[in-house]
């Protein structure tokens, strides 16, 4: 089968990424427990540049992608307790968490020590994982929709721990894949506005032809004044940076409302440290920060709001396989936000 995979890895300090290549590897024997999930597409997630980079360590080579949708091929003769069958429209978790040590059992799984083997590659044509990270897909999803469904659970993840109340105003920050559905996410969740900051035009409008209330230009607009126009001079309740941005880091403290939460969930640099007046922010201001790392127990329940979703505006490239070193071209210009592989072709 087709896998696309890094053979030589990035060198960060000379800001070079590192060499995919499309290589031919035996599809995997399916175990008991196990489905085999024939793949239709597959999404560059914002942390596959990060890989390619050498920012993350890796064994070489390194399958690459872990968004994705597909069928089920095969299944384990075990496989039997989600009521999977050949040829269902599935997607999944990449991440399968042991379940018996003590975060798991404490509703903090996403903290497992002892993560288990299944971070397999979707960028491919099948891949393999057990049957409680695969996930029956809405009758009413479309598949390649559907291949969102990983970062959309993502995304639920950071909109649950800035802990947004009904009628509350509400700021994220970046306007790629992730703040996109973070966006509409808190907008379903009963925010009372949501102002998307980005600096490309096409990203803030198509956040505007979705129903994002309000747009902001980091780079042109006064961000403290737009914010004390938004907000009555209050602020914003609820901000979730995922730009990953240092400055953008600093402007979300500034333009969080007094009592206010912000979530910090993007991959920031290892050596990034926040500048941060704790008597000013946290005692005077009683603000909560939070961070957030993968999406614990949230992959049912952003299952059954895909139909909520807008997804297919936010896809803006397909590529075939073979057409992998000008998705990750587009992946990495920034231009675009999200990329596509039609992994059937």
């Amino acid at each position: 089968m087709k896998v696309l995979a890094m053979t030589k890895r990035g060198i960060p300090a000379e800001h070079k990424y590192g060499t995919l290549e499309l290589l031919d590897w035996e599809v995997p024997k399916v175990g008991d427990e196990d489905v085999l999930i024939k793949i239709a597409y597959s999404a560059i997630c914002g942390s596959d540049p990060h890989i390619l980079a050498g920012l993350l360590e890796s064994a070489l080579p390194t399958g690459m992608g872990h968004e994705m949708s597909g069928y089920v091929a095969a299944l384990g003769s075990k496989a039997t307790k989600r009521g999977l069958k050949a040829g269902d429209k599935v997607t999944g978790n990449f991440v399968r968490f042991c379940g018996t040590c003590f975060f798991c059992r404490n509703g903090q799984e996403n903290l497992c020590p002892v993560l288990l083997d299944g971070w397999n590659a979707c960028q491919a044509e099948y891949v393999l994982w057990h049957e409680s990270q695969v996930y029956k897909i809405p009758q009413n999803v479309d598949l390649m929709d559907a291949c969102l469904t990983e970062p959309s659970a993502i995304a639920l993840r950071m909109v649950e721990k800035s802990e947004i109340r009904i009628g509350n105003r509400v700021a994220v920050i970046g306007g790629g894949g992730i703040g996109q559905l973070v966006s509409q996410i808190a907008r379903i969740s009963g925010a009372s506005s949501v102002t998307l900051v980005e600096p490309v035009a096409e990203k803030r409008a198509l956040a505007e032809s979705v129903g994002i209330d309000h747009t902001l230009d980091p780079v042109h607009d006064d961000l403290l004044a737009a914010t004390q126009e938004i907000t009555e001079g209050r602020g914003f309740d609820n901000i979730v940076e995922t730009s990953g941005n240092p400055r953008a880091c600093e402007q979300a403290l500034a333009m969080t409302a007094a009592g206010g939460h912000i979530v910090y969930p993007a991959m920031y640099a290892a050596d990034y440290n926040l500048p941060l007046n704790l008597y000013r922010e946290c005692y005077l201001s009683e603000k909560t920060i939070h961070g957030c790392l993968m999406s614990p127990y949230s992959f049912p329940r952003t299952v059954q709001m895909l139909p909520r979703l807008q997804l297919r505006p936010l896809i803006q490239r397909v590529h075939t396989l073979d057409e992998y070193q000008q998705a990750y071209d587009d992946a990495i210009s920034g231009k675009y936000i999200k990329i596509v592989f039609d992994c059937t072709k």
